[in-house]
């Protein structure tokens, strides 16, 4: 499945599943893979956080806030952009980007293509 997304050509693999097991198991198979590829994950605690940093040199945080706050994507997204090598002004600008999307998706929740305006 990786060459099928071109992993091999990727600055990184961003893992954010929220089971232990399976971020192991997806880490374990890129680093296995591609032993020189950038990987962040989401770690369930500090300790997984740990092992993951220590044993699979991999970029890990673990989320504070719940599941569905935009909150959670502002360190994760900066974090990777600057590793990826982003300008500091851009990796500054990024939670003003995110709030100014999420505001649109909040008012405009509706799926699909902009309704005609009549004109």
């Amino acid at each position: 499945m990786c060459d099928a997304f071109n992993v091999g050509k990727a600055k990184a693999a961003i893992i954010t599943i929220s089971d232990q097991a399976e971020t192991n198991r997806s880490v374990i198979s890129l680093r296995r893979l591609y032993p020189d590829l950038k990987i962040f994950a989401r770690a369930k605690d500090a300790n997984h956080q740990r092992r993951l940093q220590n044993t699979l040199d991999v970029a890990a945080m673990v989320p504070i806030l719940p599941e569905d706050n935009i909150l959670l994507t502002l360190p994760f997204g900066g974090a990777v952009l600057k590793s990826l090598g982003a300008p500091a002004e851009e990796v500054r600008e990024y939670p003003k980007f995110v709030f100014k999307v999420h505001q649109i998706r909040c008012i405009c929740p509706f799926k699909g293509p902009f309704p005609n305006n009549g004109s």
